[in-house]
């Protein structure tokens, strides 16, 4: 847990126009010492934290790199249950603001959901090619069943990430981009050049379960730099499939196996292996490829009025004030 005011201030800057001064860390630090005191936590950690905020806070906003050659790329949804009345949104939203021409749209869902999101998907009348995947054509029932043991409840979660890292390292498109199904894109992005350079945007939650569990399979730092919890973000395939091979991952039936070795199974959210495998991965093995952006995404309850609201700024484009909106629906 934050220190209020420490939280108002990161929500206060993680808009787009916003960027702290370098002199505002130094009262920070101060209100750090505070909040680990009264949390009793390590002051090395609470310390840590606040620098990678701040520095995620402070990176820049530009997002145009139409001075380079951007190859089309994909659009990647992963989506199931009440999510499917916002693929509408979602869909129309993340192909409106991609820089990249996205040529092919896939939408993977539950087999209990697959009509009603076919329906979903024919009434946009899309001009690009697209598709809709029953889950179950995708993962093997192995890996499937594993999941289920292993995660019980957390079953679907787990398996929407599994879900994406199969797609995206079978694809041969030079990048997908992955957004998840409750979030809205809202500002023009240019995710990846034609020399295989792309941004990554950078969060400012840390959740140590994720970054132990990657340092027992990768050795990625347990406190690192930068985090990428950022619900959206452009993978390129075979970048995904080289950290795969790099760090002896190899398949999913592997990284099954070290997840199961390794992950803390009592942590409600022990383990992020779509956007932080592949962000942790890439920057260890190809830093010279990643741009670092600003996240400035916003989280907002799921009622008509707030989507009534998205839809009044996507209109009047002047009142921008972040990249992106997750409408969480806390059903």
């Amino acid at each position: 847990m934050q220190f209020p005011k420490t939280w108002m201030y990161i929500k206060y800057f993680s808009r787009i126009e916003k960027k702290p001064h370098g002199w505002h860390f130094y009262p920070l630090a101060v209100l750090n010492i505070f909040e680990s005191f009264i949390h009793r936590k390590s002051f090395r950690i609470a310390h840590m934290d606040l620098k990678r905020q701040f520095r995620a806070l402070r990176y820049s906003n530009q997002n145009d790199l139409s001075n380079f050659e951007l190859p089309p790329i994909e659009l990647l949804s992963v989506v199931a249950g009440k999510d499917i009345e916002l693929i509408p949104l979602v869909v129309q939203q993340a192909i409106s603001t991609s820089g990249n021409e996205i040529v092919r749209v896939t939408i993977i869902v539950p087999r209990r959901d697959f009509e009603s999101a076919k329906n979903v998907m024919s009434e946009l009348d899309l001009t690009i090619e697209h598709t809709v995947i029953n889950e179950e054509e995708l993962l093997s029932l192995k890996i499937q069943d594993r999941l289920k043991s292993i995660f019980g409840a957390r079953y679907g979660w787990v398996l929407q990430q599994f879900l994406a890292d199969d797609y995206i390292l079978r694809s041969n498109a030079a990048g997908v981009l992955l957004v998840n199904a409750d979030t809205v894109m809202l500002r023009k992005m240019d995710w990846l050049t034609k020399d295989s350079r792309q941004i990554l945007m950078t969060s400012t939650e840390y959740h140590p379960p994720y970054y132990l569990l990657l340092n027992k399979i990768m050795g990625v730092p347990t406190l690192p730099n930068n985090t990428f919890i950022t619900h959206h973000m452009l993978f390129q395939p075979k970048v995904l499939r080289e950290i795969f091979e790099h760090f002896k991952i190899f398949d999913l039936e592997n990284l099954l196996n070290k997840i199961e070795l390794h992950c803390d199974l009592n942590d409600p959210s022990p383990l992020c292996v779509e956007f932080e495998i592949y962000a942790q991965g890439i920057i260890s093995i190809h830093p010279e490829l990643v741009l670092y952006r600003k996240f400035a995404n916003t989280t907002w309850p799921r009622t008509k009025e707030n989507l009534k609201k998205v839809k009044y700024t996507i209109e009047k484009s002047s009142l921008l004030e972040w990249n992106s909106i997750s409408l969480h629906d806390y059903a």
